[in-house]
């Protein structure tokens, strides 16, 4: 597992260094000038305009940006904004924060939810619970995203009034949980529409390990069902 997790983190180095090159020959690629946004509104002679890209290192050679842009990149020195002045990372990390939370929340919704609900399946095979459950998951693949969230907002948020249809509070501004509060409605809805596909490939991950012999062993020693399914069986249907 060590060795494993070892070689998938060296195989970032080349990606990441991939994903920023990219990234820098597209805002070089894109029509135009960073000072125009600077100065937009303002009365600039193309001269000042020229000086002050001159002073910004517009006019460097690309491998020497390149090179500064990297180092500013790893060194955690991201510049501030040509738009508001204010530092980039703060900018991003105000979109950041409510991504993060939600990218988050989603995936444990889909958890908590989809690994019992395939376990439950598994174990009750052909069994009306099984067809309810292979029918529900179904159903709720086709069903996109967008959808839930609309349903989720009718009947949770302007039925109900349970959730706010929209807005939200930085943890700066509030607390943590106010800021999860906020954006619990979108989570649920993200995580509701992986619970099907999660469920069924924990079905029938399930059922491969359910034929094996050390199932068949842990059954004939008298093991609780309970500890066979969640300790035993989840365990290597996981891994």
């Amino acid at each position: 597992m060590l060795k494993y997790t070892i070689k998938r983190v060296l195989l970032l180095i080349p990606t990441l260094f991939i994903v920023l090159t990219i990234v820098f020959c597209l805002m070089k690629l894109v029509p135009g000038s960073p000072v125009y946004a600077m100065t937009e509104g303002e009365d600039y002679t193309p001269e000042e305009i020229y000086q002050l890209e001159e002073e910004l290192g517009f006019h460097d050679p690309i491998v020497v940006q390149y090179g500064r842009y990297l180092a500013g990149v790893f060194k955690g020195d991201w510049g501030k904004s040509y738009l508001n002045n204010q530092p980039v990372f703060t900018n991003m990390m105000k979109i950041w924060e409510p991504s993060i939370i939600m990218a988050f929340l989603a995936t444990f919704i889909t958890v908590i939810i989809a690994l019992p609900v395939g376990v439950l399946s598994a174990t009750h095979r052909n069994s009306l619970l099984d067809y309810f459950v292979s029918s529900a998951s179904t159903v709720s693949m086709t069903i996109p995203t967008v959808c839930w969230a609309l349903l989720l907002c009718y009947f949770l948020a302007y039925k109900l009034d349970i959730f706010p249809i929209m807005g939200y509070t930085y943890m700066a501004k509030g607390s943590f949980w106010k800021s999860v509060y906020c954006v619990l409605l979108p989570s649920i809805s993200l995580g509701l529409h992986h619970v099907a596909s999660m469920a069924r490939l924990t079905r029938s991950t399930m059922l491969d390990v359910l034929n094996q012999d050390y199932i068949r062993t842990a059954k004939a020693k008298g093991l609780p069902q309970s500890k066979i399914y969640y300790k035993h069986a989840l365990k290597n249907t996981l891994s």
